[in-house]
C-alpha cells in the first residue's frame, strides 16, 4: 500500500536522481574541457618561451656588434658570451618540447642559422680590430642579413606554435560550447521532468487536502451538511474518514444545541422586554446591539431601526452621551467604574419623568471591556418623595434658624458674662455647646443650600470664567493650612485652557471643599491639576490618603454618607452632596476614582465656552 510517506519519500528520490544525472554531465564536460586547457598550455607555451627568449638573447648580440661599429668596446666580450650562452640554452630546452609537425625542421634551421652567425660575428671582431672600416662593412654584407635569418627562424618557430595554441582555443571552445549545449539539454529534460514529478505528485498529496479544508471552512461557517469523497487508503484517506465520522457526530451536536440555544435566546429576550426597567446594550464601535420596549420609551424613540445605529442618534442628554462615550474608550475593567445618574424627560411645565440611568461594562475573562450596559430605572416617585422630603428639609431648616440665632446669642451673652462665675467644668461644658451649637448651624446652613439647590431655586451667576484663576483662588487659603501639616499642595494648570461658562463662586466654592477634604486625608501630598478632553475640560483633585471602599464610590455623593472608619471630626457628609448639585447645574459631571489605601481621584467635568 502506497501510503503518504512512501509517496513523498519517491517524489523526492526522483529528484535526487535526475539531480545526480545532472551532476555527472557537468563533471564530465568540465573534466574534458581542463583537459583540453592543459593541451593549451603544455604543448605551445613553453616553445613560444623559448623563441621569445632566443629572440632577446640574439638581438643582446647585435647590439653588441653595432657598439663595436660605432665604436663602443668596453664590456662588449662579456656580453658576446652571455648572450651566446642563453641563446644556446633557450635552443637546447625548444629541442626537448618538439610536439608539432614541422617544428623540428625550424629548430634546426635556427640551429644551423645561429652556427653561421656565431662563426661570422667571430670573423667581424677579427676583421674589425684590423681595420675599423672594413669591420663596418662586414656588418652590413655578411653578419647583420644572417641575424635576420636566424631572426625569421625564431619567429616561425614562434608563429608555428601560436597557430597551434589558437587551434586547441577553437578545440577548447568547441568542448566548451558542446558541454554548455549538453548540460542545457540534460537540464531542461530533467527540470520539465522533475516540474512534471513534482505537479503531479503534489496534486495526489493536496488534493484530499484541499477537499479538508474546503469542508473545514463550510463546518466553520456553519454548514455541517458536508461529506469527504476519498478513494485512497493512506493517512490522508484514513484522516478523512474520521473527519466524516467526527462531522456527523458534530450534526447531532450541533442540532441538540441550536434547539437549546433558540430556546434559551426566546427565554432571554422574554425576559429583557418585560422588565420594566429600560435596558440598552452598546458594542465598543458605538453602535447600539439591543434595546428593549422600556428603553425605548425613555428614549422616546422606536425599537425599529434602533439597532445598528450609534447610539448618539437617540440620547439627547448630553451628560449621559458624554458618561457613555467616557466608558467605551476604556480598555478595561478597571479604567472605568460603573456610575449612576438622573435624567429627566418631558416638558418643563407638564409632567416630568425622572430616570437613573446606570453604566456597566460588559467585560472578557482577562478584563478587556466589549460593550456596556445602560440601565434606566423610572425614579419619578422616589424625585418626589425626595422633593417632599426637601421641602420639609428646607422648611425645617427656615423653622430652626430662628431658635437657632436665639441659643447662639444667649451662649454668646453667657460666655462673655458669667464664664468668670463657673469652674472650668461649667466653662467647659459651656464651650462644648458652644461648638456643637456651631456645628448645628453649620448644618441648617448646609440643608438649606441643598435643598435651594434641588429645588432649583438656587441662582447661578454665569459668566466668563479662566481656570487657572479659578483654581488659584480656592487653593491658596488652603497654603498655611499645608505647611502646617508638612503636605506638599501643588497646583498645574496650562495656561492654554479654554474659558468656562460658569458661576465663580460656586465652582471655587466646590474646588475648596475637594482640596479641604483631601487635606483631611493626605499623607503627603496633594495635587491640583486640569486638562481639556475635547469640548470638555476636566478638574483634578487627588491625594495619597486612606482611600475610599470601593462599595462606598458609588454613594459618596449622596447626603449624609461619610467614609466608613474614618474617626477624623467632621460635617455632616453634605459637603459632596452639594458640590455635585452645583456641578450638575453648570451641565458638568463629577466621579470618584480610588484605590482604598493607596489615595482618591475626584474629577470635574465641565463643557467649555463654545465662541462663534
Amino acid at each position: 500500500m502506497w501510503t503518504l510517506r512512501t509517496k513523498i519519500l519517491s517524489g523526492y528520490a526522483a529528484v535526487t536522481l535526475l539531480a545526480a544525472l545532472v551532476l555527472g554531465v557537468a563533471l564530465l564536460n568540465i573534466v574534458r574541457l581542463g583537459s583540453a586547457s592543459d593541451d593549451i598550455l603544455q604543448e605551445n607555451y613553453r616553445s613560444i618561451l623559448a623563441s621569445e627568449q632566443m629572440l632577446t638573447a640574439l638581438g643582446a648580440q647585435e647590439n653588441a656588434a653595432m657598439q663595436l661599429v660605432i665604436g663602443v668596446e668596453r664590456e662588449n666580450v662579456g656580453l658576446f658570451a652571455r648572450s651566446e650562452k642563453e641563446f644556446l640554452l633557450w635552443l637546447e630546452r625548444a629541442k626537448a618540447n618538439v610536439t608539432i609537425s614541422g617544428e623540428s625542421e625550424i629548430l634546426e634551421r635556427i640551429e644551423s642559422g645561429y652556427s653561421e652567425f656565431l662563426f661570422l660575428l667571430a670573423e667581424f671582431r677579427n676583421v674589425h680590430q684590423g681595420d675599423q672600416q672594413k669591420g663596418v662593412q662586414f656588418y652590413e654584407k655578411r653578419l647583420a642579413p644572417q641575424a635576420i635569418i636566424v631572426r625569421q627562424a625564431c619567429y616561425d618557430l614562434h608563429e608555428i606554435n601560436r597557430r597551434t595554441m589558437e587551434a586547441s582555443s577553437r578545440r577548447a571552445q568547441t568542448v566548451a560550447h558542446t558541454a554548455v549545449w549538453s548540460m542545457i539539454s540534460v537540464g531542461v529534460v530533467t527540470t520539465a521532468g522533475a516540474i512534471i514529478a513534482s505537479v503531479w505528485l503534489s496534486n495526489r498529496i493536496v488534493q484530499p487536502v484541499r477537499s479538508l479544508s474546503e469542508a473545514t471552512e463550510r463546518v466553520a461557517a456553519g454548514d455541517y451538511d458536508v461529506t469527504i469523497e476519498s478513494q485512497s487508503h493512506d493517512e490522508v484517506g484514513q484522516l478523512a474518514q474520521k473527519f466524516n465520522v467526527m462531522l456527523s457526530k458534530l450534526r447531532e451536536y450541533h442540532d441538540l444545541n441550536l434547539r437549546r440555544i433558540v430556546g434559551e435566546q426566546k427565554k432571554a429576550e422574554t425576559i429583557l422586554q418585560t422588565i420594566d426597567d429600560g435596558i440598552l446594550v452598546i458594542g465598543t464601535d458605538r453602535k447600539v446591539t439591543s434595546i428593549n420596549l422600556t428603553a425605548t420609551r425613555v428614549l422616546n424613540t422606536s425599537k425599529r431601526g434602533v439597532e445598528g445605529c450609534d447610539f448618539a442618534e437617540i440620547i439627547d442628554d448630553d451628560r449621559l452621551a458624554h458618561a457613555i462615550a467616557a466608558a467605551l474608550k476604556s480598555k478595561t475593567i478597571s479604567e472605568f467604574v460603573a456610575g449612576s445618574n438622573i435624567i429627566t424627560l418631558g416638558e418643563a411645565e407638564g409632567p416630568q419623568r425622572h430616570y437613573e440611568y446606570t453604566l456597566t461594562p460588559i467585560t472578557t475573562p482577562d478584563g478587556d471591556l466589549i460593550g456596556l450596559v445602560v440601565l434606566f430605572r423610572n425614579v419619578t416617585a422616589l424625585k418626589e418623595l425626595d422633593r417632599l422630603k426637601t421641602e420639609f428639609v428646607m422648611t425645617a431648616s427656615h423653622e430652626l434658624r430662628t431658635p437657632l440665632t436665639s441659643i447662639a446669642m444667649s451662649i454668646e451673652l453667657l460666655r462673655e458674662q458669667s464664664s468668670d462665675k463657673l469652674d472650668d467644668s461649667g466653662r467647659q461644658m459651656l464651650e462644648i455647646a458652644h461648638e456643637e451649637l456651631e456645628r448645628l448651624r453649620r448644618l441648617v446652613e448646609e440643608l438649606l443650600d441643598l435643598s435651594k439647590i434641588e429645588s432649583g431655586k438656587l441662582e447661578i451667576e454665569f459668566a466668563d470664567v479662566s481656570i487657572p484663576t479659578l483654581l488659584d483662588a480656592a487653593v491658596a487659603p488652603f497654603r498655611a493650612q499645608a505647611e502646617e501639616k508638612a503636605i506638599e499642595l501643588t497646583l498645574d494648570v496650562p495656561e492654554s485652557l479654554p474659558r468656562l461658562r460658569a458661576d465663580a463662586n460656586k465652582l471655587t466654592w466646590v474646588v475648596t471643599n475637594l482640596v479641604g477634604n483631601a487635606l483631611r486625608y493626605a499623607r503627603h501630598n496633594v495635587a491640583v491639576s486640569a486638562e481639556k478632553a475635547g469640548s470638555w475640560v476636566n478638574l483634578y483633585v487627588r491625594d495619597d490618603g486612606i482611600g475610599i471602599p470601593y462599595e462606598q464610590q458609588s454613594r459618596i455623593f449622596d447626603k449624609f454618607v461619610q467614609v466608613s472608619g474614618d474617626k477624623r471630626p467632621g460635617g455632616a457628609g453634605l459637603g459632596l452632596a452639594i458640590a455635585k448639585e452645583i456641578v450638575r447645574a453648570h451641565n458638568g459631571n463629577i466621579w470618584v476614582e480610588s484605590d482604598p489605601g493607596k489615595g482618591s481621584l475626584f474629577i470635574v467635568c465641565l463643557p467649555t465656552v463654545n465662541k462663534k
